[in-house]
């Protein structure tokens, strides 16, 4: 038994440890094409990334590898899918970094849970306070569609709020009204939407900050997180996009669930 039991306490030992210290830092770039249109001709024209559930709680080695990272690739556009804020966590480093994300052509994002935990200081992503203060480079869609890119494509964002699922399902076809890439923290049924072209990004998941199959994923977390654990579902013109996302969250490891930049081609 003992020969067992060693052998045993030095795997969990070392699971433990590229669990906390070496996968949550491990950082991957995962390439999406997208061959529908018109979101196939959108992407060849502006080099978009997508980023979710940052958790920002310092400015550490997770954001200085995801701002070098986002350098590297030079994107045109960068979008994020919410929970920047940490729970419980300093409203100030997130905003600290989302200052230092830079792209050519704009930052776009929606709000999560975590971000409106504070209601006054969650204000401040999308409004300055103080006289002197600069707005941040990014900029929230609260259950609103722009087309800064032209015509073919519209960027809209479908906010947490109104919390009745009745009058979020409404909110949320009022904004597919054309090919759209919808950013959501929350992941929406992909076939209840629309029939219209319609790309949605969404995070929330972590990819389970662990590994697990996706019928267990389903079982347990289908019902607060959406059915997908990370990766992509189609249906039809409709395809939805969940991405693993960069912090944790609960508990700081993550095994054999990377967090990840996702790059359209």
């Amino acid at each position: 038994m003992r020969t067992f039991i060693k052998p045993a306490t030095l795997l969990l030992a070392a699971v433990l440890a590229y669990s906390g210290l070496f996968e949550p830092y491990w950082l991957r770039v995962t390439e999406i094409e997208i061959s529908q249109e018109p979101f196939a001709s959108f992407f060849k024209a502006h080099r978009t990334v997508f980023i979710s559930d940052l958790h920002v709680s310092e400015l550490g080695i997770r954001e200085r590898k995801l701002l070098e990272a986002v350098e590297q690739i030079d994107p045109d556009i960068i979008l994020i899918g919410g929970d920047s804020t940490p729970w419980g966590g300093d409203y100030e480093r997130t905003f600290e970094f989302l200052d230092r994300l830079r792209a050519r052509e704009g930052v776009w994002g929606v709000l999560g849970d975590s971000d409106y935990q504070n209601a006054r200081k969650s204000c401040r992503f999308c409004h300055a306070f103080n006289p002197g203060e600069k707005p941040l480079p990014v900029k929230f869609l609260q259950n609103q569609a722009v087309k800064p890119y032209g015509e073919a494509v519209a960027i809209a964002g479908l906010d947490m709020f109104p919390l009745d699922q009745d009058e979020r399902r409404q909110v949320r076809d009022d904004l597919v009204t054309m090919p759209t890439v919808l950013l959501t923290q929350k992941q929406v049924r992909v076939e209840e939407l629309p029939d219209k072209p319609v790309l949605v990004l969404s995070g929330d998941t972590h990819g389970g900050q662990a590994w697990m199959p996706e019928w267990l994923w389903r079982l347990v977390f289908a019902g607060s997180k959406g059915e997908v654990r990370c990766g992509i579902k189609r249906e039809g013109e409709k395809t939805l996009v969940v991405s693993s996302g960069i912090g944790v969250s609960t508990l700081p490891f993550r095994f054999l669930a990377r967090p990840e930049i996702v790059l359209f081609k």
